[in-house]
């Protein structure tokens, strides 16, 4: 009310009824970067936005553009979604509103304004109708009902060499599939990048796809199934390339479902021996690969081998200390292999043979 010249950076919000998702431009130069979907509690696609929903939109500093969130699919808790929110710069440019009944309830921005995303909401809006507890959570187990929001978090073992692979396996049931009917979108949520595609037309067939990563990422998982009946089931699963669960899905009721949206956050983690009192302990790893060494055994082998005179190797003792090393050797093998049968045999041998005072853990 006190500004007496017009800087240009008035904001026009729509008079809207009911609840509405508000979309003002504070700078965005090419709307073919800006895509967003709305999900329910039910992983249910009930909106989404791209360039054909922004047309127009980088030439209209400070206008709106609106979406009406009063359907149906919207009871209960539903969330938005913006894809390439964290790396995509278009999205620093773009405030969101959500309103109700021309009342503004939320204001939120990526960029400079008022509130930026942070790395706790993850870039995830939630919208509330009616008596429902709508706090971001995840299932520990991976239980396919429960809705997998950006803080399900699976960590898998980082890969020694440049890239850890990913393995999507999709699969659909039912009849009356036609060919190309089921497409499968999996999207690196923080860049915005398509990292594949995938048809599905064949009932019964298993249809997979691999992900090279290096890095920590978000994936989302779009399926438009709106071409098929409405009895076919869906299910996938993701696989890291050493068999650990990432995520799994079931959509078998799809009598209100086209598309469904999921998403997980993958995070690559070093594998080693997590014990502190093992040989090997790794300080940096975060997942226990199951390989950890006895460090009595070590102490043992280690002072025997230190014993040995150079002069007099085929002394009992030099023998007696090689034999010792030898059946060490075969010990770590066995733990390598996860063969408990090895492990015992072995480490009752180097508990007879080694010294009590580095075997008190034998």
């Amino acid at each position: 009310p006190n500004a007496t010249t017009d800087d240009g950076s008035c904001e026009f919000a729509p008079v809207t009824s009911g609840n509405n998702l508000i979309f003002i431009n504070k700078g965005a130069t090419d709307s073919s970067k800006l895509r967003w979907i709305i999900h329910n509690y039910k992983n249910e696609v009930i909106h989404e936005g791209d360039s054909s929903f922004f047309a127009g939109f980088e030439e209209n500093i400070n206008k709106s553009y609106s979406q009406n969130l009063d359907g149906l699919g919207m009871r209960g808790c539903t969330y938005f979604v913006p894809i390439g929110f964290k790396y995509e710069d278009q999205w620093q440019h773009v405030k969101f509103m959500a309103m109700k009944e021309n009342v503004i309830k939320k204001v939120v921005s990526y960029g400079s304004e008022v509130v930026p995303w942070s790395g706790d909401n993850r870039g995830t809006f939630i919208f509330q109708r009616g008596d429902f507890n709508c706090d971001l959570g995840c299932s520990g187990d991976l239980d396919p009902n429960i809705l997998k929001t950006d803080y399900c978090v699976s960590k898998v073992k980082k890969d020694v060499s440049e890239f850890t692979n990913l393995i999507f396996t999709g699969e659909i049931g039912g009849s009356q599939v036609n060919p190309g009917d089921v497409i499968v979108e999996i999207l690196d949520l923080d860049k915005g990048h398509t990292l594949a595609k995938i048809e599905m037309s064949e009932i019964d067939e298993t249809y997979t796809v691999n992900i090279a990563v290096d890095k920590t990422l978000r994936l989302g998982i779009l399926i438009d199934t709106n071409a098929i009946a409405s009895t076919a089931s869906v299910r996938y699963r993701i696989e890291s390339e050493f068999g650990e669960l990432v995520t799994k899905k079931v959509y078998e009721d799809r009598s209100s479902i086209s598309k469904t949206f999921d998403s997980v956050t993958v995070e690559l983690a070093e594998a080693g021996c997590t014990d502190p009192s093992s040989a090997n302990y790794n300080p940096n790893a975060t997942i226990n690969d199951g390989m950890c060494f006895n460090k009595g055994f070590e102490n043992c082998v280690a002072d025997m081998l230190l014993s040995i005179s150079l002069r007099d190797c085929s002394s009992a003792e030099a023998k007696r200390a090689l034999k010792v090393y030898a059946i060490y050797e075969g010990y770590k093998q066995a733990v390598r292999e996860s063969n408990q049968t090895k492990i015992d045999i072995y480490s009752q041998q180097l508990a007879d043979m080694c010294n009590a005072e580095y075997c008190e853990s034998c």
